[in-house]
């Protein structure tokens, strides 16, 4: 076999073993039924037509919220670590959307510096 092809096989087995296990770690989290409109389609309202660095970032963390939700809600293998994720990328997103919104500071939210 030649080079190439060799090394090719080898590593699309390696992926189709981890997809493989995708299915039963999180059910069918990419089935239409668990892919209501969510976080992504709302930041997509938001920011409109800006391409600027934080709004392509607010739409990327809208999806791995949505990404977590429906993993969660498709009702895979119980994995605490989705529910962390699920709360971190959110606290990201309500941080990025509150820049996004207002870029000046809030008050009582600047850093303090002793």
């Amino acid at each position: 076999m030649p080079v190439f092809e060799e090394g090719a096989t080898k590593t699309l087995a390696r992926v189709q073993s981890i997809y493989a296990g995708r299915g039963v770690e999180y059910a069918d989290s990419w089935s239409e039924e668990f892919q209501p409109p969510g976080f992504v389609d709302r930041m997509r309202d938001i920011v409109g037509s800006d391409r600027s660095r934080i709004a392509n970032r607010l739409v990327r963390l809208a999806g791995l919220v949505d990404t977590k939700i429906s993993r969660i809600v498709a009702g895979g293998e119980y994995k605490q670590d989705s529910y962390d994720d699920l709360i971190a990328y959110l606290a990201l997103l309500a941080d990025l959307h509150g820049q996004y919104a207002s870029p000046a500071p809030i008050a009582g939210t600047e850093a303090k510096v002793y």
